[in-house]
């Protein structure tokens, strides 16, 4: 199977949560053995291009696209045009995509999401031939389906939350619609869901409804990185066995956070959200 990889960086200068996130990626620099393309999106908030590229050292032959960031539309931009490079209708060839998550995000909420960040990777990444036997039945994998929040700005009523997945290049590419996205800053998060209905979507980790900025319910795993629920899959409270990979995990320190506070941070986030429309 050819696995392509097509990924978009935002390095802003006031966090290095862009260098973590290449950092992640390049842990699993063997699972990309066909095109790398990286598009590097600049303003006057961020990083030289140049140095961004120093940071994929670790990736051999990767082909550069430099963009003018759109604040409005984000990844959105010049999303379409990118992709097409990797244009093809063979059924042996899949790509990945991907993003620097957590760049714009303040410390009151960057715990969460970097738990969050590090299971889509593990999840994704750390072991590709499940999802490959999955793409032998379905048009596309990620982590994080969500099924409610939010889905209602997509055609099909799904998507990956976090916009880390892969897809199959024959359904793809062969769909009449592969080449139209919403014109908006969730577009790309959105894009698989407006092409494929829910059946032909496979879900690597976390399928159902959630909040994933909530930091009173999500704790990551030490040993595999996977995000769970307290509540639902955590063995004996707050110090028990992760039931993904059996390793022990002490949450005694885990992040929590009172109902009127959490309400707190979601009203900041959604006040957050619409200053940014």
């Amino acid at each position: 199977m050819l696995r392509n990889l097509f990924y978009s960086v935002f390095a802003t200068k006031h966090s290095d949560e862009w260098r973590l996130n290449i950092e992640k990626l390049s842990r699993y620099v063997d699972v990309f053995n066909a095109r790398k393309i990286v598009v590097i999106r600049s303003d006057e908030s961020t990083h030289d291009p140049a140095e961004v590229e120093k940071a994929f050292s670790a990736f051999k032959g990767v082909e550069f696209i430099h963009r003018r960031n759109n604040p409005v539309l984000g990844e959105v931009g010049g999303f379409i045009e990118d992709f097409a490079k990797l244009y093809s209708l063979r059924d042996d060839e899949m790509t990945f995509y991907a993003h620097t998550k957590g760049v714009k995000v303040g410390l009151r909420f960057i715990a969460p999401i970097r738990a969050w960040r590090d299971a889509m990777y593990w999840s994704c990444l750390h072991d590709v031939s499940p999802i490959e036997h999955a793409l032998q039945t379905y048009a596309c994998a990620g982590a994080f389906r969500a099924l409610g929040i939010g889905a209602g700005r997509n055609k099909h009523g799904w998507h990956y939350s976090g916009t880390f997945w892969w897809v199959l290049h024959e359904p793809l590419f062969t769909a009449p619609n592969w080449d139209e996205i919403q014109n908006n800053r969730y577009g790309v998060e959105n894009y698989l869901s407006d092409v494929f209905p829910r059946y032909r979507s496979f879900c690597t980790h976390f399928d159902g409804d959630f909040d994933l900025y909530a930091p009173s319910i999500l704790v990551g795993c030490g040993t595999c990185g996977l995000v769970r629920t307290r509540a639902a899959t955590w063995v004996e409270g707050h110090a028990g066995i992760c039931t993904a990979c059996g390793g022990y995990t002490d949450l005694a320190d885990g992040k929590r956070v009172t109902r009127r506070a959490f309400r707190s941070l979601r009203r900041d986030k959604r006040r957050s959200d619409k200053a940014r429309t």
